[in-house]
């Protein structure tokens, strides 16, 4: 199994909720 690849994608998927949680947040 590639746990970099999984971390890659873990970030990436929080990245993007945080963005939108904030976006949100904001207005």
């Amino acid at each position: 199994k590639r746990l970099l690849l999984v971390y890659v994608e873990a970030v990436k998927m929080l990245k993007d909720g945080v963005s939108h949680g904030l976006g949100s947040y904001s207005g």
